[in-house]
């Protein structure tokens, strides 16, 4: 120790700092007590990093399935929220996240961000439950957001029409199914539609009177 450094992008203490591809040959000097002088050369090899690539931002809807992401040269690390270092990502969480990947050590280390917008799904609704009578007439649905699409038992048009008829009696599930169509995320929502019997009516079988004032009581169930 206590020698001086000399050559292109070095300081006399020794501090190099790379600057452009190519041999770097970098001398130190140094003197003794005696005043004896004698050096020595190393050269250093500067190359080009490998750019680390994170790849093209993307949106997900929250809660989807976790995602695997790719970044260039196989190999680097990942970080950032949400995110593993081998780069499986999970959209559980609503907001815009900076993800980081990593390739390389010491001045060769490169990185590169991409974003991850992670969007809410949409609000859906599918209104109040109901019943109506089996011999009814086909009712319109009003879902919200408007433009979903209907399905279940007794749905004769996904875009909200419900025939009695069809369904048959008893309980059924609808669903109202809507897609964002600006963010691509879908939700759904259910009612219960409840289709009633018609009553059994009996008015008792055919009968002949005569023609006089007298008053009959009929029975009927």
């Amino acid at each position: 120790a206590g020698g001086t450094w000399s050559g292109p992008n070095v300081t006399p203490s020794g501090l190099f700092t790379p600057n452009g591809a190519g041999i770097n040959s970098l001398t130190y000097s140094f003197t003794d007590l005696n005043g004896c002088t004698n050096s020595d050369v190393v050269d250093i090899t500067i190359i080009a990093p490998t750019p680390a690539v994170a790849g093209p931002d993307f949106a997900a809807c929250v809660n989807a399935p976790a995602i695997t992401l790719n970044g260039t040269p196989i190999g680097g690390t990942w970080s950032g929220t949400s995110v593993t270092a081998g780069g499986v990502f999970t959209p559980n969480t609503v907001g815009t996240f900076a993800l980081v990947y990593t390739y390389g050590t010491l001045t060769c280390l490169t990185t590169d961000t991409l974003i991850a917008t992670v969007n809410p799904l949409p609000v859906v609704d599918a209104v109040a439950n109901f019943i109506l009578c089996i011999d009814a007439a086909a009712v319109t649905l009003s879902g919200s957001p408007a433009g979903g699409s209907w399905s279940g038992t007794g749905i004769t048009n996904p875009s909200g029409e419900f025939t009695p008829a069809t369904a048959l009696v008893g309980n059924h599930t609808l669903t109202y199914a809507y897609t964002d169509l600006i963010t691509g995320c879908s939700a759904t929502d259910v009612l219960t539609a409840t289709v009633n019997p018609l009553p059994v009516v009996n008015a008792g079988v055919d009968t002949t009177l005569c023609d006089q004032p007298v008053p009959v009581q009929f029975t009927a169930t």
